[in-house]
């Protein structure tokens, strides 16, 4: 309620849309607006969207009305976005491509699961097979085997002592 009560006396003191300095001529003022506008309509029950509460997270930047050294900052950064865009694009394909080689070099190394054998077996195919445990979802720890018994914490990647096998891990039915 307090948040109405400055909204409606800034707008009985500037006036709300005519005039030199009227209530919305200023962004941050509309901010302001939007953000008083939304906590009033879920006040009332107006607004059972959980989008509308959301926007209620932008009461902070209120404050940044109150200070003049805070408000020229942001403007200032607001301002400088454009001019550091290439900077932040470069920056995001970096990022993807550093994904992208992450996952290509750790494919499938950190999920130990459940296993029937102890190590993969040569089916007639040719192919390594490694039967998982069914309907057990879970990854397991291989040092403390969290498997039930008989069954053996494995990854097709690595075996005992983290040494790699002589296999690529393709050729792998899980």
């Amino acid at each position: 309620m307090f948040f109405f009560f400055e909204f409606f006396t800034k707008v009985i003191a500037m006036g709300f849309v005519f005039g030199r300095n009227s209530y919305l001529k200023d962004g941050w003022n509309k901010l302001d607006f939007v953000v008083v506008g939304t906590g009033f309509m879920s006040l009332f029950g107006l607004g059972k969207i959980s989008a509308l509460r959301t926007i209620r997270l932008l009461r902070p930047l209120r404050s940044i009305n109150k200070i003049e050294g805070l408000r020229i900052l942001v403007n200032s950064i607001i301002k400088s976005v454009p001019k550091i865009l290439n900077v932040l694009i470069f920056f995001l394909f970096i990022i993807i491509l550093m994904a992208v080689f992450a996952l290509h070099m750790f494919n499938g190394m950190f999920e130990y699961r459940c296993r029937l054998t102890e190590e993969p077996i040569l089916n007639i195919d040719g192919l390594y097979e490694w039967p998982m445990l069914e309907d057990y979802n879970k990854l397991c720890n291989l040092e403390t085997n969290n498997c039930p018994d008989g069954t053996f914490c494995g990854n097709p990647v690595f075996i005992e002592e983290m040494k790699l096998y002589p296999f690529s891990n393709r050729n792998i039915i899980p």
